[in-house]
């Protein structure tokens, strides 16, 4: 008991007030026992109450596990969340994107006279309900699926969110298609015009006395062409496809959304790689082709690439070289193509050199689709970077002959460092670039003009680190 509460109390007892009234007065107050043994006793309960909810959230927990994915308990409820906030009661709106340009999409029986995929300004507007979305994209089957606003845990339409280049959220509606999908004629029938869009007669070069090339048979990695002699170095691939279904995979591998977010597949445990789509929000095409086409699909293959060094009469010096010294390993490189169906049959066509706008960003890094630049492109860390510098950008340039050569520059202190890439070696094109590079061989006349006459064509831009 405090000083001052012992003084007032004093000072209210009588003078003719017993000593015992005082004691009883200072006493402290007791809870008798059996009122004690309640309190005790329902505080106890208590305790064990809140123990054995916890005890049922825990279990209940556990068992949800075993049961479910998790990751795909938490992405539906942060789905219908997400599209429960971002939509009002009676209506919400969705940005639809599709795999195939051409495909036909009808909302509850009735066409879509505008899809609003991701490049276009306006969503999808769904009233209260159940709806029904149906595609097709011939000549793959038809598909539907149902959604409903609110949000339903029966709903079947795959739905996700998304920034827009503003950082507007939005909600997408993804319509996907197999590659099983396809009838297995229209498979083959696909496969062959990949095939057939990469010619490796068209894809080879003629190498002059002089000349350099790769040669892991050589002292250096490195053959020369004798005099009087000239050879032939054709790029050669084999794209990485499985149509048969047996790894079936939707064929966008959407790893991105306009704003640069990144992710995996959205479908768990797909193969996303087996021919992916590139949206037209993610990458584009350089406009070079007059007979471009809204309903041109591109596509991005997975092929393998290695050189063949040949006389002309056709016997063989060099066979299945690596792309290059920087590209040892053997590694499946990203090949682009524009796809059309007719009606009847498809047609694609490969797309190189000035063809090319861009690099793919996936999954906040570059890829590059040229397959005349990629292995300059995987030397760049082996540049001194105390000689280099603060390099933020670096410019390729190529032929729609991959097999001729990419031209590399950058800027060093103002001055412009360029780099060859021919024949699966790297060459030193002038002095800034043979400063940095002192033990690369240099480039010699012909091959001098041939970088003259690259650096005039359309190039692309290789990011060192990512432009905000």
């Amino acid at each position: 008991m405090s000083e001052p509460f012992q003084q007032r109390e004093q000072s209210s007892v009588g003078p003719g007030e017993s000593t015992e009234t005082e004691e009883i007065a200072f006493e402290p107050l007791v809870t008798p026992h059996a009122a004690r043994s309640h309190l005790v006793a329902w505080a106890n309960g208590r305790r064990l109450l809140r123990v054995a909810v916890w005890c049922g959230v825990l279990l209940s927990a556990l068992l949800l596990w075993q049961l479910f994915p998790v990751g795909e308990v938490a992405q539906q409820l942060l789905r219908l969340s997400t599209a429960e906030q971002s939509t009002g009661a009676n209506s919400a709106a969705y940005y639809l994107s599709v795999d195939l340009p051409w495909t036909r999409i009808t909302v509850d029986g009735q066409p879509l006279s505008q899809r609003s995929v991701l490049a276009f300004a306006s969503p999808l507007q769904l009233l209260r309900g159940s709806h029904l979305i149906s595609w097709q994209a011939a000549p793959f089957r038809e598909q539907s699926c149902t959604i409903s606003v609110p949000p339903s845990p029966q709903d079947t339409c795959l739905t996700s969110s998304a920034l827009l280049h503003n950082r507007e959220q939005i909600q997408v509606l993804w319509l996907r298609d197999r590659l099983s999908d396809l009838p297995f004629s229209a498979q083959q029938a696909l496969l062959a015009a990949l095939r057939a869009a990469w010619q490796p007669v068209a894809w080879s070069t003629t190498l002059e006395p002089g000349e350099r090339y790769i040669d892991l048979n050589q002292t250096g990695y490195v053959g020369v062409v004798r005099p009087g002699q000239s050879l032939r170095a054709i790029l050669r691939a084999e794209l990485v496809l499985d149509l048969s279904g047996r790894h079936t995979s939707y064929l966008a591998c959407q790893t991105g959304t306009p704003d640069g977010e990144t992710g995996d597949c959205p479908i768990r445990e797909e193969n996303c790689l087996q021919l992916c789509t590139l949206p037209a929000w993610q990458w584009q095409p350089s406009p070079v082709s007059a007979d471009a086409s809204p309903n041109d699909w591109h596509v991005v293959a997975l092929a393998t690439v290695s050189w063949d060094i040949v006389r002309q009469d056709g016997q063989p010096l060099a066979l299945g070289q690596p792309l290059g010294l920087y590209s040892f390993a053997p590694e499946a490189l990203p090949l682009a193509f524009t796809v059309r169906w007719t009606g009847s049959q498809w047609q694609a066509r490969l797309l190189t050199g000035p063809a090319l706008s861009s690099t793919l960003w996936l999954d906040g890094k570059q890829v590059t689709l040229d397959p005349a630049c990629v292995d300059a492109q995987h030397s760049f860390p082996s540049f001194d970077q105390t000689l280099v510098g603060s390099v933020q950008r670096v410019h390729f340039f190529s032929s729609v002959n991959p097999a001729e050569g990419c031209l590399m520059t950058f800027k060093v202190k103002g001055e412009t460092a360029a780099f060859l890439e021919r024949g699966g070696l790297l060459l030193a094109v002038n002095a800034v670039a043979q400063r940095l590079q002192p033990y690369w061989p240099v480039a010699n006349a012909p091959e001098q003009a041939l970088a003259a006459r690259l650096s005039r064509l359309p190039g692309w831009d290789w990011w060192l680190w990512q432009p905000q």
